[in-house]
């Protein structure tokens, strides 16, 4: 709840050390608040929706999504928990939609390999 909360203020990763510092000079507007702080621009805020689900039982009323970042969860899960995740994902996710997964995770069909760690749904 406490990452959910700080994800809906705008704040970007502030335990992370530099979490900008990858980012090109001509993002960084939106991506930094007063005195360069981590923070989303508050029209990016405001597009963006926040909800506490399980990864394997997603609501039906979700949604469909255009970008879906998953790293480093599946890595903790077993074989038939990791598919039930993926399939219910692309159920949420418009046809080309990207799939963000860890360095350890794959995805199969319907997603087709993007770019590194990257799918595009199928």
């Amino acid at each position: 709840r406490t990452a959910l909360e700080g994800a809906e203020a705008g704040e970007i990763g502030p335990h992370l050390g530099r979490p900008l510092a990858g980012v090109p000079a001509h993002y960084l507007p939106w991506f930094q608040g007063a005195e360069g702080a981590p923070r989303l621009h508050p029209s990016l805020r405001a597009c963006l929706g926040f909800r506490c689900a399980s990864l394997t039982a997603l609501p039906e009323d979700l949604g469909c999504f255009d970008v879906v970042l998953c790293r480093n969860v599946l890595i903790y899960m077993t074989e038939s928990a990791k598919q039930a995740v993926l399939s219910g994902l692309a159920r949420h996710m418009r046809p080309g939609a990207l799939l963000g997964l860890g360095p350890t995770d794959t995805a199969g069909a319907p997603f087709l390999p993007f770019a590194p760690g990257l799918y595009r749904h199928g």
